[in-house]
């Protein structure tokens, strides 16, 4: 028998490869997606939902979305991409996954340590947004049904100031951009102290508390004598404040929203 060969078939993606790089390949117009990223993380940012530790978006999640909405119209220009942006996710169907590539083209190449992957058969989290790299992974895991409720809010909100912009001439796209103010928002909160007898000992305490919280905002949503509709994580601490007794706190908040 001769020498094996090669395959001459091979993924289309290899395996571990950074999603940006797969993302500069696969959007058609690459500064005009580089420019709808820079608005959607600020407007993510200043609208307070900028985390996905705390179950938001978080920066991988916009590049995604960000892809998607180029592909969807390769040739618009950054200002229309912003103003799609909001259209299409204003009506999007969130039972359905965001993809830019589809999981088979992200498959392992022969002999590659099995990884656990997405796929479309896989529980469903509130929102999905899938990687387009090996192994393909939902890259919202963290959302819960009351971050969602926040962020399609935020997008109604946005989507309607782009609307008077561009149907009536009236309005600012600074609006989109404005900074949301958290505490006018709600009337109820779960306040959360973290102590810690030292300054520096107190930050990584605080990391993993807020990479705990949203368990607590999921147990809130279960129960369903509260009548809760919104538990909504605040993205920023406060502290740490040097307290009696030697001791450092770093307080986090909860706004509740309940049903009328």
């Amino acid at each position: 028998a001769g020498p094996r060969h090669a395959p001459t078939t091979t993924p289309l993606y290899a395996p571990f490869t950074k999603p940006q790089s797969v993302i500069e390949r696969l959007v058609p117009q690459f500064d005009a997606f580089r420019q709808l990223l820079r608005c959607i993380r600020l407007w993510a940012k200043r609208r307070g939902i900028y985390s996905n530790k705390m179950s938001y978006l978080g920066g991988i999640n916009c590049n995604l979305l960000c892809a998607f909405l180029c592909q969807l119209y390769p040739r618009a220009c950054a200002s229309l991409l912003l103003e799609r942006f909001f259209f299409i996710y204003k009506n999007w169907n969130f039972q359905n996954a965001v993809q830019i590539a589809p999981p088979e083209e992200c498959r392992a190449p022969p002999g590659a340590v099995y990884m656990p992957s997405w796929s479309p058969a896989a529980v469903r989290r509130p929102l999905s947004v899938i990687t387009p790299t090996y192994p393909p992974a939902n890259a919202t895991f963290n959302s819960s049904q009351s971050t969602l409720a926040v962020i399609k809010k935020e997008i109604e909100y946005a989507h309607g100031v782009m609307q008077g912009i561009t149907k009536q001439g009236k309005g600012s796209i600074s609006q989109v951009f404005e900074r949301a103010d958290f505490f006018k928002t709600y009337s109820n909160y779960v306040q959360l102290d973290a102590t810690a007898t030292s300054e520096e000992g107190i930050k990584p305490w605080c990391g993993y508390l807020e990479s705990q919280l949203r368990k607590l905002v999921e147990k809130l949503e279960y129960d369903e004598d509260a009548g809760l509709e919104v538990a909504q994580p605040c993205v920023k601490t406060f502290g740490p404040v040097a307290q009696a007794a030697a001791t450092y706190v770093v307080q986090m908040y909860v706004g509740l929203k309940f049903d009328a």
